[in-house]
């Protein structure tokens, strides 16, 4: 490792400011799935503090860590629980309400459900879905049902692993006409993190050495940066883009928000970020561990007394943490392909069957902890405490488009919160006889469009979904590109706002043939990207 970070920075461009890549025997590649840094700055002592996870796929037999700076770094530990925190609260969250008129009941065949004969709401004995939206890293849903068993066996084929035995537990609540909230975990969310570095060294500014990152890196590689300072954060030499909501599968969460940032980043020229939260860390309550650790008194419990006493002290069961556990208490073979993680298991060893302690010793579990995992975090609540303002910006890059190193500086002229809660309404009118199925509706935008959708009963004819429908008005992915520096309200190289509203209004209408949103940005556009980026960066 000593001799991968000295060939590294000596090496590294002087341009380079900071961060970390992973790289590999160029025999056995391991190309990285994906980059999260995060970067504290103090602007007024000109200090930098990075921490660097890096997510991959393929073994990881032959690497090192790579780390490209101007000055000799101060190298520490840090946590995966910082990204899980700070993943908590700036994740995007797209939401779908609905918004009712007229006589909507759905019909429901009497062979298969029964009315609840005690009940004087109305409400059929089926499931009501309010909502459904991707939340962190999980699939949620939003819903009620009268009858529990009904409940569970559509939660059971929607793919959430619950048990029936549930079903009576949860009858009074339904009974009672009570919503229910649905978690699961989203596909993908089981992919293996690298125990996240850090580094501290001077400069006002930072940079991610994605050239290096070029030498193996996945196809429409998503970059995550999140910037802790005293105000928001941009990109100095790349673009910024504003995604087009109309391209979002609100009906699915936004599950397709990684291919519309990538959609809009190559409409930019492919290289380009979107800014998916900004704003005051106080409100979000973003910590990661603020507890102490007593190693002998630890040392002195049993397996069980242990686990409990670090949800007690509030430690994060971070993968740092399960990878201590997890070589003392060896993670159960019944347990695997269950959809129960490896931290739920340990955080909560009384919940299930007796594990195997065999291997079990309260002496070298508290000396791991304290020596391979405190330090971690006390390092990552550090890179929070003590400034005020978080900005998170996301892209995706194929290693074709790492020909630059993006620069990310503070502006405090441009609005200074941009959310990461979108939402939508989808507005339903039934009218008297048409009920659900056959009802008109319009999705309404935040932007001000209003967009008339077919009938789900049209849709279901022609199996057509409706971001199918959405199509045309979803393209260009990128609404708004801009050119942001340090000072002012940037330089606007694409604006698709007001076509798009004006297509929005167009959409739908019989023997239209104007109803077609333009492509992507035009090649006349994409011409004049470049120059503009040479000429401010001369």
């Amino acid at each position: 490792m000593r001799t991968a970070l000295t060939l590294a920075l000596t090496l590294a461009a002087p341009e380079a400011l900071a961060c970390g890549g992973f790289f590999c025997n160029p025999q056995q590649p391991v190309y990285q799935a994906g980059e999260e840094i995060v970067f504290a700055i103090d602007e007024d002592a000109c200090s930098v503090s990075t921490h660097v996870s890096i997510q991959y796929e393929g073994s990881a037999d032959d690497f090192a860590w790579i780390v490209p700076v101007v000055g000799e770094p101060e190298l520490f530990a840090s946590s995966s629980a910082l990204f899980q925190a700070i993943r908590g609260v700036s994740d995007p969250v797209y939401q779908l309400n609905t918004d009712v008129t007229g006589m909507c009941e759905v019909p429901l065949p009497r062979a298969e459900f029964a009315m609840d004969a005690e009940s004087s709401s109305g409400f059929d004995d089926g499931v009501n879905v309010l909502s459904e939206a991707r939340v962190g890293p999980y699939d949620t849903v939003v819903l009620q049902a009268l009858n529990s068993a009904v409940l569970l066996d559509w939660l059971q084929n929607e793919g959430y692993d619950l048990p029936s035995t549930l079903d009576s537990a949860l009858q009074p609540y339904a009974a009672d006409n009570q919503y229910f909230v649905a978690l699961k975990l989203a596909s993908g969310q089981d992919t293996g993190d690298l125990t996240p570095l850090g580094m501290r060294y001077d400069g006002c500014a930072a940079s991610v050495p994605l050239q290096l990152t070029a030498i193996a890196a996945n196809d429409d590689m998503p970059v995550d940066v999140y910037v802790l300072g005293e105000s928001r954060a941009v990109p100095d030499n790349y673009l910024h883009v504003t995604l087009n909501d109309a391209a979002i599968d609100w009906w699915s969460g936004g599950a397709n928000f990684s291919d519309v940032v990538s959609r809009a980043a190559d409409e930019a020229g492919g290289q380009a970020f979107t800014t998916t939260f900004s704003g005051p860390v106080a409100p979000t309550g973003l910590r990661v561990w603020e507890g102490t650790f007593d190693e002998a008194y630890y040392a002195e419990l049993d397996a069980y007394a242990f686990t409990r006493q670090l949800q007690m002290d509030g430690m994060p069961f971070s993968d740092e943490v399960v990878g201590v556990l997890s070589d003392l208490i060896p993670f159960p073979a019944n347990l695997e392909g269950s959809g129960i993680t490896e931290g739920s298991f340990y955080a909560c060893l009384d919940c299930f069957d007796t594990p195997d302690l065999s291997q079990w010793d309260s002496a070298v579990a508290a000396a791991r902890i304290a020596t391979e995992v405190v330090p971690g975090l006390e390092n990552a609540q550090d890179a929070i405490d003590g400034f005020s303002h978080l900005t998170r910006l996301t892209t995706t890059m194929d290693a074709a488009e790492m020909t630059a190193d993006p620069i990310f500086v503070f502006n405090r002229d441009l609005p200074q919160e941009v959310s990461n809660v979108h939402t939508a309404t989808q507005k339903v009118n039934c009218g008297v006889f048409e009920g659900r199925q056959g009802a008109e509706r319009t999705l309404v935008l935040d932007d001000g469009r209003r967009i008339k959708l077919p009938s789900l009963r049209w849709q279901s004819r022609r199996d057509v979904t409706e971001i199918e429908l959405l199509e045309e008005l979803g393209d260009p992915a990128a609404i708004l590109i801009e050119d942001y520096d340090a000072e002012g309200l940037g330089e606007v190289v694409f604006d698709y706002r007001d076509d798009a509203l004006r297509d929005a209004r167009r959409f739908g209408r019989p023997g239209c043939a104007c109803t077609s949103a333009p492509g992507p940005l035009p090649l006349f556009s994409l011409g004049l990207l470049l120059p503009l980026v040479v000429r401010r960066r001369r």
